[in-house]
């Protein structure tokens, strides 16, 4: 365990525990958080800690704060959960079907509401800063409920000078926090193509613009646009998860629908992809006598570190204990990309594999299992994050 010279209270860390229990239970989805925000609300009241909810720009988001200071730091977490049927057997699965916490969002509640009582109830710990912690809705779904408070003026309003949140990582050992500066997460944009033919007898292709065999042109030159465009330092990817069309084996179908996914590093090489991808796909499609409709709904910006803030908590954390390891980009994406686009910011993953864990599962799996003894790390890593940009700040 590594030591604090900042001891969670005992019961604290037992009422968080408690906490990531009930809210692992009752998981909900995307913009209908409205049960967990009244359990942090509750929490909140009773321990008098001011809030505003709802958050601006949103039905569920709360913003609390300790302190009164005039520099603010601001830290997110995550209210929604997924569409995941829950398989672990926990004492504590959900209770709702079909939906889960799979991304470890009630560990990262837990922790941020533990540290605002914490902070609350223990006055002798001097605050160079404002704590805001922000309960936010919607990270799973585009256009994410980041975006919506940005846009309501959460920023200003505050006055958050810098932005902190952390991630459970299934991959890195419990006791270890994961790093990197510079552009961490990728830009996520949503691909949707809808390829239009002419149905009829199958035995007709002569009389039948055949979308599937226009489709099939597509796909091949998505991936061939991949390997031709592949630069190694700037990776991007595009994905398709989705192909639906046709309903029987003698029938020409009318259309046919793709979804897939974009990922970049970069505005420019995601501005390009737009272009080449909604210019050229309707002209293949013609080859065929086919028409292709092509949307892409613009999602998560580029995740960005801020460089000094990695510097600097990164040498926080193994002065405090932590196993300091930086890891490679991700594809993945978050929309606290709106707020590192906005502000300094820092992103870290926080390892919760042990040998008491056995569980092999990742995230967004339905048998995930992330241990309660992550808890107490959680809240420290918070801790000495705003203990150290707190002192730095102006």
């Amino acid at each position: 365990m590594i030591e604090s010279r900042w001891d969670i209270d005992h019961m604290i860390l037992k009422e968080a525990i408690n906490w990531r229990h009930w809210i692992h239970m009752h998981p909900e989805l995307s913009m209908q958080e409205h049960k967990t925000s009244a359990f942090i609300r509750d929490v909140l009241e009773k321990y008098e800690i001011p809030y505003v909810f709802p958050a601006p720009g949103t039905e569920t988001g709360i913003v609390a704060w300790v302190g009164d200071t005039e520099k603010s730091i601001g830290i997110r977490t995550e209210l929604d959960a997924l569409p995941i049927s829950e398989t672990t057997d926990l004492p504590f699965a959900s209770v709702n079907k079909g939906v889960m916490h799979a991304c470890g969002h009630d560990v990262h509640m837990a922790a941020l509401l533990g540290l605002l009582v914490y902070l609350k109830t223990n006055n002798e710990i001097p605050l160079n800063a404002k704590i805001v912690g922000i309960f936010q809705p919607s990270e799973e779904k585009i256009p994410g409920g980041a975006k919506l408070m940005i846009d309501a003026g959460i920023i200003d309003q505050f006055g958050i000078q810098v932005m902190l949140a952390q991630h459970v990582e299934p991959a890195l050992p419990i006791g270890t926090i994961g790093v990197h500066a510079g552009p961490f997460m990728a830009s996520s944009d949503e691909l949707y193509i809808t390829v239009h033919g002419h149905s009829g007898h199958a035995a007709q292709p002569h009389k039948h613009p055949n979308p599937i065999i226009a489709t099939a042109s597509i796909i091949n030159y998505i991936y061939k646009f991949q390997i031709q465009l592949h630069n190694p330092t700037d990776p991007f990817l595009i994905n398709l998860g989705k192909i639906c069309g046709g309903t029987t084996t003698n029938i020409i179908p009318e259309q046919v629908e793709l979804a897939g996914t974009i990922r970049t590093f970069n505005e420019t090489t995601r501005d390009n992809t737009h272009t080449i991808l909604t210019r050229y796909i309707p002209d293949l499609a013609k080859i065929y006598n086919c028409k292709a409709n092509v949307h892409i709904k613009k999602g998560y910006p580029v995740l960005i570190n801020n460089s000094q803030l990695c510097e600097t908590l990164s040498k926080s954390f193994h002065k405090e204990g932590f196993e300091v390891v930086k890891v490679p980009k991700r594809m993945g994406s978050d929309d606290f990309a709106y707020f590192s686009q906005k502000v300094p910011s820092f992103y870290w993953r926080l390892g919760t594999k042990s040998e008491q864990n056995t569980s092999q599962a990742y995230l967004h799996s339905s048998n995930l299992i992330i241990p309660d003894d992550i808890i107490p790390l959680a809240i420290k890593s918070f801790q000495v994050a705003i203990e150290t940009v707190g002192t730095s700040i102006s």
